[in-house]
């Protein structure tokens, strides 16, 4: 996890290798796992590495690297609501990145709707910079304001 979390800064950085190099590492220790682990990691799995490897290439703006790993992270039905939502959010973002503006919006409907009245300033802040990254990259389309007012109506409705 501590190596997930310095792909993550890396990647904030805009250090792609960095980021990669420790993303392996993070694997590597993942794999290696043993009972000395504490108690506390068990919930770390190759779903959670994912789900930071996603993070971190939506940063690196890889796009297609990003909706690949999100996809790992949520393929288990055991995927937490909470998780899938913003893990969803973060495929938006990939799928944007690599010009899907459709399948983009898609993910971020399912996400919003997913979510509901979810109150977490993190994933509030997710809906937000993509709902701005639609509108810079598309500004004659109607979809930033249509999921700005999706996700209003969803925070208010908790």
């Amino acid at each position: 996890m501590l190596h997930a979390m310095e792909a993550r800064a890396l990647a904030s950085l805009a250090d792609g290798p960095g980021a990669e190099r420790a993303l392996g590492r993070a694997e590597a220790s993942l794999h290696q796992g043993g009972d000395a682990d504490p108690a506390w990691i068990g919930y770390f799995d190759p779903a959670e590495l994912a789900g930071e490897a996603a993070h971190c290439f939506r940063d690196l703006g890889r796009g297609e690297e990003t909706r690949h790993y999100a996809g790992l992270a949520v393929a288990s039905d055991a995927t937490p609501p909470r998780t899938r939502a913003f893990i969803n959010m973060v495929t938006a973002v990939g799928a944007l990145q690599e010009g899907s503006l459709d399948e983009a919006v898609a993910a971020a409907r399912s996400a919003i709707e997913l979510a509901g009245p979810l109150q977490s300033s993190r994933y509030q802040r997710y809906v937000a910079d993509f709902v701005q990254q639609v509108s810079a990259a598309y500004p004659r389309e109607r979809h930033a304001s249509e999921l700005a007012e999706l996700s209003d109506r969803a925070s208010r409705s908790g």
